[in-house]
């Protein structure tokens, strides 16, 4: 197996790659018509930048869009984007698991990102119930350790931003 070193992208394969899990999300996200369609695969992006999605949803005008040269070259197909920004915490729904996920992902380029773990961390109590679910713990608290010193609200511990 390939060592995933950016936490995020650690954090969504080893939470995602759980077949339940994955199974889930898309049946709570994916748009109604195209949740019948499980066994095909589908391209969805899972964005959770500072800023709101601002670019195509076509992968050929993203790639594209940089050098003209590459259109023949690039397949031309949409994707479903899930843009964290758009969502209340609210309307983050499903298993626990998945919206403890989704929950990190939409606020750790926000401030108050320290302010809003207890809440996340109280969904955990459930998955202690589960065989994985110590192992699915530690997954996240190693995710906020790495995440929070990049942090942009101040330390609530002093210093400077994150809790490093």
């Amino acid at each position: 197996m390939t060592l995933v070193s950016n936490p995020h992208d650690k954090l969504f394969k080893q939470i995602w790659s759980d077949r339940e899990t994955a199974a889930d999300f898309l049946a709570n996200y994916l748009p109604g018509d195209i949740s019948g369609l499980m066994d095909l695969n589908i391209p969805l992006v899972l964005y959770h930048g500072r800023q709101e999605w601002n670019g195509s949803t076509s992968l050929l005008h993203l790639i594209a869009s940089t050098d003209k040269r590459l259109v023949a070259y690039i397949p031309d197909f949409s994707f479903i984007l899930f843009d964290l920004s758009k969502y209340s915490d609210d309307q983050i729904k499903g298993a626990v698991l998945s919206r403890v996920g989704v929950l990190l992902f939409k606020h750790v380029f926000t401030p108050g990102y320290e302010e809003k773990l207890p809440e996340i961390l109280g969904l955990l109590k459930a998955l202690l119930e589960k065989q994985t679910g110590l192992q699915y713990i530690e997954i996240i608290i190693r995710y906020i350790l790495r995440t929070a010193e990049n942090s942009v609200s101040p330390s609530p511990f002093g210093g400077g931003s994150g809790w490093g």
